[in-house]
């Protein structure tokens, strides 16, 4: 405001100089020329693209991703601001979406008394939860932020504490914060180096890029587009397939949904000092997973790695959590160790299914994979299986939903498939040897 009796600044304007009236400059907009302004900047507010030297914070081209990203939806677009990309050309890096990719499924969540799902493909800072109803029926979408602020918890600023996941038998279990840093153990540093393609939702295309770092606090993975653009993701929330040698060529077998489910195979009940839980079919070797079961309601508890079982049963100096945990009896008492169990399981198999070809099912990509069994490994009962060339991982048939492709499933497994229910299952012993090899 200038002095009393003073006319007013022209609207729409800005006063620019270096003190008195003389030289002021007064810069004069139309207002829609202002509209048109706002549009422009909410547009490039919108794009992936908008760096931090054009204006404000986003995904920086070959940086790392600031604290405050770009706003987007759940998915995000690459898309470049104004002009409007050619949809003629496509963007560098991108690739079409395979017609069997299967989009990763949204996480059940709750906060307080407010349920939901943490919908994947939200990046950094953009994560969305879908509210749900107390009938059962999808809600709004809004921004995991806001989820907790209707939760009545927005004080405390930190969705990923706040908020817990849900588990299978429908408990209340760790927070989300947790929850993503397990998950992000499960790839760890194995999964640095390779290369990846990225599902984008909104853009309906994936984005080629390299995994570069993992963060072990947080359980997040850095990628490196190849249009050079770098950020922060958790594997675990985005729909992604692997792109390089150890994956690209490897051959996925249709099955059935029905099939699978006859092919599936059960967790098998374990036991270490009084601690009781499950052993789950399909983790990769180093990776095995681990249910805690409430004896006394029968309820299912928190899922957590073999060895940290191991540690919380009170066993944990051992750090032999085959040794450690034993199967558990159908009377409740304990069996063999598993180390036992599983040797016994696949000198069943022996030497007589080397050769045979098979598919393996993987959980996280929702297929099976073709591979030929190539080896037997007496001294852990493991069979060592190939996907393609120099592409290797030794594995536990009876832990794995396997379908043979060469002819019938060998008799012993036919009778006695890991993780049945059968009564002697839990009473066998094991044979030892030497191993070949096996991969990271």
């Amino acid at each position: 405001r200038g002095p009393p009796g003073s006319a007013p600044p022209k609207l729409g304007g800005s006063r620019l100089g270096s003190g008195g009236d003389d030289d002021e400059e007064v810069l004069e907009h139309p207002w829609e020329d202002i509209l048109k302004l706002l549009k422009s900047v909410q547009k490039r507010r919108s794009s992936r693209r908008w760096e931090q030297g054009e204006g404000g914070a986003g995904l920086v081209s070959g940086g790392k991703t600031p604290k405050s990203t770009s706003k987007l939806g759940a998915g995000g677009s690459r898309s470049p601001p104004d002009p409007p990309q050619d949809k003629s050309k496509p963007v560098e890096g991108s690739m079409p979406v395979p017609k069997n990719l299967k989009e990763r499924d949204p996480v059940r969540v709750s906060c307080n008394d407010l349920h939901g799902l943490l919908l994947p493909g939200g990046h950094k800072g953009e994560e969305k939860i879908r509210v749900m109803k107390p009938n059962g029926k999808s809600g709004e979408d809004m921004r995991a932020v806001e989820f907790e602020r209707l939760a009545g918890k927005g004080a405390a600023k930190k969705w990923k504490t706040s908020v817990r996941v849900i588990d299978k038998s429908g408990d209340v279990g760790v927070p989300v914060s947790q929850w993503l840093m397990d998950q992000g153990k499960a790839f760890g540093e194995k999964v640095v180096k390779r290369q990846v393609g990225v599902y984008w939702p909104m853009d309906n295309v994936m984005y080629k890029g390299t995994l570069v770092e993992y963060n072990e606090g947080t359980g997040e993975h850095e990628i490196l587009y190849q249009d050079g653009v770098k950020e922060w993701i958790y594997l675990c929330l985005q729909t992604f397939i692997y792109l390089d040698e150890n994956a690209e060529f490897r051959e996925q077998v249709e099955v059935s949904e029905a099939e699978r489910a006859c092919l599936e195979v059960k967790p098998l009940g374990v036991r270490c000092n009084t601690l009781q839980g499950v052993l789950l079919p399909s983790s990769r070797r180093g990776e095995e997973q681990v249910r805690i079961v409430n004896p006394a309601t029968r309820g299912k508890g928190e899922e957590v790695k073999a060895s940290e079982f191991e540690r919380r049963a009170g066993k944990g100096s051992a750090k032999k959590w085959r040794s450690s945990i034993h199967v558990t009896l159908p009377d409740g008492g304990s069996g063999p160790s598993v180390q036992e169990w599983l040797q016994d399981k696949g000198s069943k198999l022996g030497s007589s299914v080397v050769g045979r070809s098979i598919a393996i099912y993987w959980p996280n990509d929702k297929c099976f994979y073709k591979a030929n069994v190539t080896d037997y490994v007496e001294k852990s009962g493991e069979h060592e299986v190939e996907y393609g060339e120099d592409d290797y991982e030794n594995i536990h048939i009876c832990l794995h939903t396997i379908k043979w492709l060469d002819g019938a499933e060998p008799t012993a497994a036919s009778k006695k498939r890991a993780h049945s229910d059968d009564e002697d299952d839990g009473a066998e012993q094991g044979r030892s040897g030497a191993s070949k090899r096996s991969r990271a």
